[in-house]
């Protein structure tokens, strides 16, 4: 089973209320097959901690030229988790550009985090 695989770009999340970072800028790797995505990387998070993530992702809707879904993973970096791994999950869209595609995750509003924008890039060479 072949895989496309391109660089990702984190660049910056939108959060639902003030006081967060929104910088989020770091680095990551997709690889797709069909309707189905995994991803691994490493970005500034939202309250300028360091954080690693791995999920996987199912988009098997196309609406709009975009490819809509969920995913779920783990994520660390965070100090109301003392910088462990905790699990995380949500929406995702990715929408087709000229050179990659943009990305753009909704991540839920949970009892410590509010309702979450996050937007990267995945690069074609």
């Amino acid at each position: 089973m072949m895989l496309d695989c391109l660089p990702l770009i984190h660049l910056a999340a939108v959060h639902a209320v003030a006081g967060y970072n929104s910088d989020t800028l770091g680095l990551g790797l997709i690889c797709q097959k069909n309707s189905t995505l995994a991803s691994i990387g490493r970005y500034r998070n939202s309250v300028t901690q360091h954080s690693n993530y791995a999920l996987v992702g199912y988009q098997p809707v196309t609406w709009l030229g975009a490819r809509w879904g969920a995913f779920a993973g783990m994520v660390n970096g965070y100090p109301h988790r003392n910088g462990g791994y905790f699990p995380m999950g949500g929406i995702i869209s990715s929408i087709p550009l000229p050179l990659g595609e943009l990305h753009i995750a909704i991540l839920p509003k949970t009892a410590i985090n509010p309702v979450t924008a996050e937007f990267s890039v995945a690069i074609k060479f």
